[in-house]
């Protein structure tokens, strides 16, 4: 009985996963998205940081110190995953607001470009998904190692088909 609980409550959650990520994949983009000067100085390497936070060298560099007691291990796992918390919710916004600027974009572009729509919804689908799996990575750490080249990766392509369609300064 409770093996058919915790399936029904696994189908569920991926259910609930699935609607979040099908929202933000076919969610309106709008003119107010598109901010030139945001665009111009973004860059990803402003998430470049993430991928350390979680570093396990850390950890067994801070064991080795004098002083060192069992609890600053948990203690500092617990505020790097909160600012990872804060990087992944960035990332999600630059990425979204990205995504919205490159669908308006191919909108109003002079001429259809069916294959990079399909690369668009590829992309912010896979960005999408990458999330789902890191968040849940975090709050389950058994699941493994948390991998944010997938993230980085998609939101650099985005970048790139945005930066196509950018007037130079």
């Amino acid at each position: 009985m409770t093996l058919i609980i915790a399936a029904g409550c696994i189908v569920l959650l991926l259910a609930v996963v699935l609607v979040a990520l099908f929202r933000k994949v076919f969610a309106p983009a709008r003119a107010e998205d598109v901010d030139p000067v945001w665009l111009h100085e973004f860059d990803v390497e402003t998430y470049r940081p993430m991928e350390r936070l979680l570093d396990p060298d850390d950890y067994e560099f801070l064991e080795k110190q004098d002083g060192y007691r069992p609890g600053m291990a948990r203690e500092l796992r617990k505020k790097r995953q909160r600012i990872l918390r804060q990087y992944l919710q960035g990332l999600g916004r630059d990425f979204d607001r990205l995504h919205r600027t490159a669908r308006l974009l191919v909108l109003y572009a002079p001429s259809d470009q069916p294959e990079l729509v399909r690369e668009l919804l590829k992309q912010s689908t896979v960005f999408w998904g990458s999330m789902a799996i890191v968040r849940l990575r975090l709050a389950v750490p058994l699941l493994g190692a948390v991998d944010f080249k997938k993230l980085l990766g998609t939101t650099q392509w985005m970048r790139g088909q945005v930066a196509v369609y950018l007037p130079a300064r």
